[in-house]
């Protein structure tokens, strides 16, 4: 259905134009109708089951949807597994007609067609806009063929076509090669099986950074051709040992199939996104991966014995921060390290519950070298015996590291929830931090932030239940008996 929303204008769109997404019940569609809602920015919705753009009457009906303000994103498509053949090529190229001949006719602000680095020759050396191009099976044609009409059909200085990398979603359900699929067959207990050795690199980016770098563009108003990649590439076998390292799986665990296709890499320069946005902060791609896996494991039958769990943070949660001018730290010596009253009463209670308890703790002390080991391995061991906590994990990286467990990521989680069979949609992560609640909201856990009333650095995510510094875990253990402990 059509729908629209109606929201605050940003400085970006003054013209109270909105954005008009074509194609919004896809993938990248869908992303970009909660960016603009997340943003209060007002949007117009167009399905397939609203308007049928390869259809007869399209531009007319589009047309007559059409104000002079607004700003098309055409994401519409026929998908290559629904018809990847020259009847596929055909639709497509009419639906960019259509979309091109009706924002013509309403002389729209802009528009921004969505296309893929699939229109690429194989190449050595890194991308760029003015790459080679090639035609090599009708999915790519289609690709070209729309770009070309949407070129020769609308005004240049309002167009700009989008070259996207390969891009991951949580829901996504097509599980072409790559992060999707491997996140699919890690949830289902199988190998990830890789063409050949897996040395190709590819660019991947999250579904969130292509809509964020697609709304700026059209707000900006920009023109040309421009690649939406991070500039990072890696090949399949690193991104399969860096799955297989979030759930604690065995680095061997995967297999080799006949590769398909000519073995290519696709790296990308990425210096006209940069020029035209700035520095771009991309979501680190462990943090993306972990989310992958979160959404493969909620789409698998419900696993047996899979149990509720209580993530705790450590320090502040279990044990008391050494807080200076109002900003926590964590006892870097064992005869500093001492845990509040209530924290053996409230894992006792939690496993009466049936809950696994899990502490989920970020030390980069470790990695700056401020802690000795052999002091950390004495608080964690003490903790152990004191709590009867079923499990510890600690991300000992910088936070200039990339690592794949440093929450504000769910790798711990995921980690856990692979190893150790819970089930992340009935857990809660309790924490004192930001980062522990955006580490549990990735993971799809519901969220108790114990507020301490520390200085926060990051902004704080939305928690679902809010307790006072004073309460801590004891008001924390009330709820999740009282309300979590009872649902089926």
């Amino acid at each position: 259905m059509v729908y629209e929303a109606e929201g605050p204008v940003s400085e970006s769109n003054a013209d109270g134009g909105r954005i008009v997404i074509l194609g919004a019940s896809g993938v990248i569609g869908r992303e970009l109708v909660a960016l603009c809602t997340a943003l209060g920015r007002p949007y117009l919705a167009i399905s397939s089951w609203d308007i049928d753009l390869s259809g007869p009457g399209a531009a007319e009906a589009l047309g007559a949807r059409l104000a002079p303000a607004d700003s098309i994103v055409l994401l519409a498509a026929v998908p290559p597994d629904i018809d990847r053949g020259a009847a596929g090529l055909l639709r497509n190229a009419e639906i960019a007609r259509a979309t091109a001949a009706a924002a013509r006719r309403a002389d729209i602000r802009h528009l921004l067609y969505l296309s893929s680095d699939g229109v690429y020759s194989a190449q050595d050396g890194a991308v760029t806009e003015t790459s080679p191009v090639a035609a090599s099976d009708c999915y790519r044609a289609g690709h070209l063929a729309r770009e070309a009409i949407v070129r020769a059909d609308f005004l240049p200085e309002r167009l700009c076509i989008v070259r996207a990398t390969q891009i991951y979603s949580r829901h996504d359900s097509h599980f072409a090669y790559g992060p999707c699929r491997f996140a699919r067959d890690l949830a289902a207990g199988r190998r990830i099986a890789l063409f050949g050795a897996g040395e190709e690199r590819r660019d991947h980016m999250s579904a969130e950074d292509l809509v964020r770098i697609v709304l700026d563009l059209s707000d900006q108003g920009a023109c040309g051709t421009v690649n939406a990649a991070t500039g990072r590439s890696v090949s399949f076998a690193e991104l399969a040992q860096r799955m297989l390292s979030l759930v604690g799986r065995d680095s061997e665990e995967v297999s080799s199939v006949p590769r398909r296709q000519p073995l290519f890499h696709r790296d990308f320069d990425i210096a006209r996104l940069t020029a035209l946005l700035g520095p771009f902060q991309f979501e680190p791609l462990e943090r993306g991966l972990a989310r992958l896996l979160v959404a493969a494991r909620s789409r698998q039958e419900p696993m047996a014995g899979a149990r509720p769990a209580v993530f705790l943070d450590r320090d502040g949660v279990l044990n008391e921060n050494l807080v200076v001018d109002g900003k926590p730290y964590a006892p870097r010596r064992f005869q500093d390290f001492r845990l509040y009253p209530e924290a053996a009463t409230a894992i006792v209670k939690f496993k009466a519950a049936g809950f696994a308890t899990v502490v989920v703790t970020n030390q980069p002390d470790l990695g700056h070298g401020l802690i000795e080991p052999s002091q950390l391995q004495a608080m964690h061991a003490y903790l152990e015996r004191e709590t009867g906590v079923d499990a510890i994990l600690t991300c000992p990286h910088r936070q200039d590291e990339g690592c794949g467990c440093r929450k504000p990521g769910a790798g711990l989680l995921v980690r856990a929830a692979y190893t150790h069979n819970l089930d992340l949609s009935r857990s809660v992560m309790v924490g004192d931090r930001a980062s522990d609640v955006a580490a549990g909201r990735d993971a799809g856990c519901r969220t108790i932030f114990i507020d301490r009333a520390f200085r926060e650095t990051r902004s704080m995510p939305k928690a679902d239940i809010v307790v006072g510094g004073d309460e801590g875990l004891d008001a924390a253990a009330e709820i999740i008996l009282r309300d979590v402990a009872r649902e089926p």
